[in-house]
């Protein structure tokens, strides 16, 4: 594990937090979020690597980094309400 991609996570948990506040969802709603993060990460990566991408923007090792971290911080989001909700 690097300590970059680590605090980076905790980085964007933090931004999260700021932007969102404490979030309360059902797992169903936490599913659908992680989702979303995950569809963003794997259109970044398509549009790296696919040769004719509909949005070029959109990929780029940047972006595919950016959207990993996205994914993480929302799994950590919801192993935080995972604990707090039902300890587990």
């Amino acid at each position: 594990m690097t300590t970059n991609a680590i605090e980076a996570v905790k980085e964007e948990r933090r931004r999260q937090l700021e932007m969102w506040g404490d979030e309360n969802h059902s797992l169903f709603e936490w599913a659908a979020i992680l989702g979303e993060e995950y569809g963003e990460f794997c259109r970044a990566v398509n549009e790296t690597y696919f040769e004719k991408g509909r949005y070029p923007e959109l990929g780029g090792f940047k972006n595919i980094s950016k959207e990993a971290r996205h994914v993480a911080a929302v799994a950590v989001a919801i192993m935080e309400f995972l604990e707090e909700r039902y300890g587990a």
